[in-house]
């Protein structure tokens, strides 16, 4: 019948593809092996390998009918895009009725350098995009006949990664706000900088975020900052309206500064933790498609990198909000926005190599390696507070001599102590290179409270205690909240965890 297939199944052979690696990065060439089984002899005169790239976008959104009390679905499905589509020519066979036999082809195939990254994400039941590649190797029946075989076909799916087009170091973002009472009384001017070392990571990475809050000419409590990591989907459908989805994966809360002070918070967002097994909706995806989790691995479920493609872009970005105590005229501090780019590798050719460029911010907050080179450590800054405040943004040689001259002697002299202190919480230097020490002076003690404690003219370095973690004081700058990360590892028992489906603003 005309509907009806009417080819025959081989089933006396099969083509299997090998990868060398199946994440590839753009500008380097998908390599591996084909290899063809044939028992019988199959009529083909050719061997092929093509690749295949394709974005689609779904999402499903309810619209009220005409009847009270009723909605319909309205499914917003873009058409298919195709990305790429490559053939090579692996063997060309002489005779069309090839020998049975075994053979092993090595191939190396070349793709173009501007195609987008791949990603899969589950939104909800009613949000799903890629952009998906396949690689097929090929084997078509070439007789002639009327009744031909089916063509012998193996797939594989590729994870190709674009790297960043450009990685920004020292970032710096700087906020202030003329406060207002409610009575229109002058309550002086607060400030704020953000800092990260730089704007692109992997989703193994963590961003590490100097929050530096001046409340040195504020009358006013700056009572708190709340820390965001966003991904924003945005789309382009078969409707006027686009199509834009907002969801918080990370946040923090940031205890803040009384007034006529000045102090730094240092924040960590660790990627990794962000997780999608546990999201039912991610479980649903791959239970109907066993084959992504075959190929793709755990890949599937971790962050999925920043990809802007025909028919819609996913970004990131971190937003730094603050609250100011008492009744203001108007608002506070305006927040705060960083734009941050995930991709999928551990190396950025030229960038990230450099290895002054990744340690310098590391070794200001954690002290590692040679003090003497810590303390005259000198980070290059956007932008500065002014000579009102001396450890922020300040060049002070005569600091960076005396720091120096400290560093010597707390190494000399407590070397035992120092050294327990470093294995149970490291040191923690306030501020950035050029002046280390937000108070002057730098004491290394243990006094049992379990958390950094941030005193008038000291600093004191306590080991960690999770359970002091949410304790609201001045000693405690940084808690976490317990429902910071929506899709966190359920066996990481270093920071509570909550698995709620996060709201969602469209």
């Amino acid at each position: 019948m005309g509907g009806s297939n009417s080819k025959k199944e081989f089933t006396k052979g099969q083509i299997l593809i090998k990868l060398d690696s199946n994440h590839v990065i753009t500008g380097q060439p998908i390599t591996g092996q084909i290899t063809y089984r044939l028992d019988e002899e199959y009529p083909t005169d050719s061997l092929t390998l093509e690749l295949i790239g394709k974005e689609k976008f779904v999402s499903n959104t309810s619209i009220k009918a005409n009847e009270p009390g009723t909605q319909n679905m309205v499914t917003t499905k873009s058409t298919k895009k195709i990305l790429v589509q490559q053939t090579k020519l692996i063997q060309k066979f002489d005779d069309k009725l090839k020998a049975k036999g075994t053979k092993t082809f090595n191939f190396s195939f070349q793709f173009s350098p501007d195609l987008p990254s791949s990603i899969y994400f589950v939104g909800d039941k009613n949000l799903k995009m890629y952009v998906q590649y396949k690689l097929f190797a090929r084997m078509e029946d070439a007789s002639g006949q009327k009744q031909k075989y089916n063509p012998l076909i193996c797939k594989r799916l590729v994870i190709i990664s674009q790297q960043p087009e450009e990685v920004k170091f020292d970032q710096s973002h700087m906020s202030q706000y003329q406060l207002k009472h409610l009575f229109l009384i002058n309550a002086g001017v607060s400030k704020a900088l953000a800092y990260v070392e730089k704007d692109a990571f992997t989703p193994k990475d963590t961003i590490k975020l100097r929050l530096e809050l001046d409340n040195s000419q504020c009358d006013q409590e700056l009572r708190k900052a709340k820390v965001r990591f966003y991904r924003e989907i945005t789309a382009s459908t078969r409707t006027s309206t686009p199509f834009l989805v907002k969801d918080v994966i990370l946040k923090r809360r940031v205890i803040g500064v009384p007034p006529k002070t000045s102090q730094p918070r240092d924040i960590d967002l660790p990627l990794a933790q962000i997780n999608y097994n546990s999201d039912k909706y991610f479980k649903q995806a791959v239970e109907k498609k066993k084959f992504l989790y075959g190929q793709y691995g755990e890949w599937i479920y971790q962050l999925q990198p920043s990809v802007k493609t025909l028919q819609f872009e996913c970004k990131y970005y971190i937003e730094v909000s603050f609250k100011h105590n008492g009744l203001n005229f108007g608002k506070s501090i305006p927040p705060i926005k960083i734009p941050i780019q995930i991709f999928n590798s551990n190396n950025v050719v030229g960038v990230f190599n450099n290895n002054n460029n990744i340690q310098r911010f590391d070794s200001v907050r954690n002290i590692q390696g040679n003090f003497n080179h810590q303390a005259s450590m000198t980070l290059p800054r956007q932008q500065s507070f002014g000579q009102d405040n001396q450890y922020i943004g300040q060049n002070n040689i005569a600091m960076v001599q005396q720091q120096q001259q400290l560093f010597n002697q707390i190494q000399q002299q407590n070397q035992m102590r120092f050294s327990q202190s470093m294995h149970a919480g490291g040191f923690n230097a306030n501020g950035f290179g050029d002046n280390s020490n937000a108070f002057g002076q730098i004491n290394n003690q243990n006094n049992g409270f379990g958390q950094n404690q941030l005193i008038q003219g000291q600093v004191v370095v306590l080991p960690p205690d999770e359970s002091q973690n949410n304790q609201m004081a001045y000693g405690h700058p940084v808690f976490l909240e317990n429902e910071h990360n929506q899709y966190a590892n359920p066996q990481d028992e270093q920071i509570p965890t909550s698995f709620k489906q996060p709201k969602q603003s469209k």
